[in-house]
C-alpha cells in the first residue's frame, strides 16, 4: 500500500515522544530532555553517527512501554527496577525494522553498569547512557519554584560510577552539563533537538516504513486497554475500504488507513480508568474525553507530510450537522476523508465489545447508523456505501481486528516469557 508520501523518522519519533508525555504533566518534556542529555553525552564520548542515532531515538522512546499513568509515574522512580516497562517497550518497538537496534537499547535502559559489563555486546552498554540521562532528569526538581543546580546534581552521579553507571559516561555527563547546550536541555529541549545535525535528522521512511511505524504508534495507543486493543486496526481497514468504494486513489486510501491507525493517539491523554469505565461517563468525564481529537491534531500536526492524515484523523468525531466535537464543524467544512473516518469509527466501535456492552449485531448497528443519518449527523452517501457493502466491510473489519488480536496476544506472550 503506497501512501505517496515520505516522512522523516525523527519527526515521527518526536511525535510519539510528545504523545507519551500526554499521559501526565508529571512527565512533561521528559523524553525530550533525556534525549538532549543523551546526545550531549554521546557527543562528549565522540560516538559514531550510527550509535548516536540509535541512542537519540531510544532516548526519545525509552518509556514507550509504560502504557498507563501509573506505569509512566513508576518509570520516573529511580528506586523501581524498571524491568516491566523496559520489556514492554522492547516488545513494542521491536516490530518495526527501523527500530530493532533502538528496541535493544530500550530493553536495557534501566540495567546497571555492573550487569551490562558482564555482557559481551557493545549495544547494551550504550543503553547505560540513557539510564544516566534519565536518572539526572528525574533527580531534578520538577516544579518551577525550585532552584535547579544541574551541575551539582550531575556531579552527584559520581557516587554511582562503577556500580550503576559507566565511569566514562558519568565524566562525559559532568563535562556536558558545563556547556550552554546541555543547560538548554532542561529549558527548551525541543528547540535543541531541532538544531541537531541535518544529515542525521534527515532520515526518511518510505510507505512500508511509515506503516511499520504507524503500527507501533497504534499499538502504544490501543494496548493500554484490552477493550481497545484492536480498535485502530479495525477503523483503519474500514476507512481504507470505504475510500476505495468512494473512488479515492490508491495513495488516498493508504492515507485513510494511516489516519485510522493514528486517529486515537490523543487518547493517551485520557486515563486508562476512564477508558475502561464499565458504564456511561459523567458530564465532566465526557468533557475530558472530548478533548482527545485536539490532542491527536497537536501530536500529528508536528510531522511534515502528515497534514492530510492529521486532519482526517482529528476530525473523526465531527458530524455533518455540526453536533460533533471538538471543533463543531459541519457540512462543507468537513472533507470527505473526515466523513469516511466518522463512519468507519462508529461502525467499528458499535461492532466490537466495550467495557459497558457487548458488540452489536448487524441489525442493531444498522439501526444506530440509520438513526444518525436521519439526524444528518453522518454523510448519507458514505453511510449508504457501508449499508450496500455491509458484509464486505464487516469481513474487512473482522480480518483486521483478528490479526491485531493475534499481535496483542503475541505482545502479551513476549512479556510473559521475559518475566520467566
Amino acid at each position: 500500500m503506497d501512501c505517496g508520501i515520505r516522512v522523516g523518522l525523527f519527526p515521527l519519533v518526536g511525535a510519539l515522544a510528545r504523545a507519551l508525555d500526554l499521559v501526565s504533566r508529571e512527565v512533561s518534556h521528559h523524553h525530550a530532555r533525556v534525549a538532549c542529555l543523551t546526545d550531549s553525552i554521546a557527543l562528549e564520548l565522540r560516538l559514531p553517527a550510527a550509535e548516536r542515532r540509535n541512542l537519540l531515538l531510544a532516548a526519545l522512546l525509552h518509556d514507550a512501554g509504560a502504557l498507563s499513568l501509573q506505569g509512566r509515574l513508576d518509570a520516573l522512580q529511580f528506586e523501581t527496577d524498571g524491568v516491566t516497562h523496559a520489556r514492554a517497550g522492547y516488545a513494542l518497538l521491536g516490530i518495526c525494522p527501523q527500530l530493532r537496534d533502538v528496541a535493544e537499547l530500550v530493553l536495557h535502559h534501566h540495567t546497571g553498569y555492573q550487569v551490562l559489563a558482564r555482557n559481551i555486546g557493545r549495544a547494551p552498554m550504550l543503553a547505560n547512557v540513557i539510564n544516566l540521562a534519565d536518572r539526572l532528569d528525574v533527580s531534578l526538581p520538577r516544579s518551577g519554584g525550585q532552584a535547579v543546580d544541574i551541575c551539582a546534581t550531575a556531579r552527584g552521579m559520581r557516587r554511582y560510577a562503577g556500580s550503576l553507571f559507566h565511569p566514562d559516561y558519568v565524566e562525559a555527563l559532568c563535562r556536558a552539563v558545563e556547556t550552554g547546550v546541555a543547560q538548554e536541555c532542561f529549558t527548551t529541549p525541543w528547540g535543541v533537538l531541532g538544531r541537531l545535525d541535518p544529515d542525521m535528522m534527515g532520515e526518511t521512511l518510505d510507505s512500508d516504513g511509515l506503516f511499520d511505524f504507524a503500527s507501533v504508534f497504534s499499538q502504544v495507543i490501543d494496548f493500554r486497554s484490552r477493550f481497545t486493543a484492536t480498535h485502530s486496526s479495525g477503523v483503519a481497514a474500514c476507512a481504507a475500504k470505504l475510500g476505495q468504494l468512494a473512488g479515492f486513489s490508491h495513495s488516498e486510501q493508504a492515507q485513510l488507513y494511516l489516519a485510522g491507525l493514528l486517529h486515537d493517539v490523543g487518547k493517551l491523554a485520557i486515563s486508562s480508568e476512564l477508558l475502561e469505565k464499565p458504564g456511561p461517563l459523567t458530564e465532566e468525564e465526557f468533557a475530558r474525553m472530548k478533548r482527545h481529537p485536539e490532542y491527536t491534531a497537536e501530536v500529528l500536526g508536528e510531522v511534515p507530510g502528515l497534514e492530510r492524515v492529521s486532519h482526517w484523523a482529528s476530525h473523526h468525531h465531527e458530524r455533518v450537522n455540526g453536533s460533533g466535537y471538538p471543533y463543531g464543524r459541519k457540512g462543507g467544512e468537513l472533507e470527505l476523508g473526515a466523513r469516511i473516518m466518522a463512519v468507519a469509527d462508529i461502525f467499528t466501535a458499535l461492532s466490537e465489545d466495550r467495557p459497558y456492552r457487548s458488540g452489536m449485531t448487524r441489525e442493531q448497528a444498522h439501526g444506530v447508523l440509520t438513526a444518525l443519518c436521519n439526524e444528518d449527523a453522518l454523510d448519507p452517501v458514505v453511510a449508504n456505501l457501508l449499508f450496500t457493502h455491509y458484509d464486505e466491510l464487516d469481513d474487512v473489519r473482522l480480518t483486521a481486528q483478528s490479526k491485531a488480536l493475534k499481535e496483542f496476544r503475541a505482545f502479551a506472550a513476549r512479556l510473559d516469557d521475559a518475566d520467566q
